[in-house]
């Protein structure tokens, strides 16, 4: 409900005294070795990639951003 704004919510929707919610922040971050992992075997089977060779080579060009 936060997203949408305290203005935006409908009337006594907070009760007469009640704060809304503080906004949070949620960070997620993936380890890149996982995701060099699970983009390999991913372009391996999916056709329209080229072959992604070895992982070593793979590797390398996800590296330089290829």
């Amino acid at each position: 409900m936060s997203a949408l704004g305290r203005d935006l919510a409908p009337g006594g929707f907070w009760g007469p005294h009640a704060q809304p919610p503080r906004p949070q922040v949620i960070y997620t971050v993936r380890d890149p070795k996982d995701v060099l992992v699970s983009l390999f075997h991913f372009s391996r089977i999916f056709r329209p990639y080229k072959d992604p060779g070895t992982l070593e080579e793979f590797m390398e060009k996800f590296l330089e951003g290829d």
